[in-house]
């Protein structure tokens, strides 16, 4: 199923409700808000599988792809999975 204009809207009134209070937003804060999206919208959304794949610790189906090892376990150090965070998210995000 497709979004609608009403899914996008909604998820623009989430990050901007994120953004508004002024300052720098950290990575974790607009992972935090798509994941609260996404929940609001699938109530069987899978936190985890998607955390890890757009940290890129996992694959778009679920799994590591390191022969069987959790994908948390070869997670790598914590400023490499927030820069990758980042990317993934400005990636999605329109260009100015």
């Amino acid at each position: 199923m497709a979004l609608t204009k009403k899914d996008f809207i909604s998820l623009a009134d989430h990050i901007r409700s994120l953004v508004q209070g002024g300052g720098s937003v950290s990575t974790e804060e607009v992972l935090d808000t798509v994941v609260d999206f996404c929940k609001s919208q699938n109530p069987r959304f899978m936190e985890d599988r998607f955390r890890d794949y757009v940290m890129g610790t996992g694959g778009p189906s679920g799994g590591s792809g390191g022969g069987g090892r959790s994908s948390r376990m070869s997670a790598g150090p914590s400023w490499a999975r927030e820069e990758n965070t980042r990317q993934a998210i400005e990636s999605t995000l329109p260009k100015s």
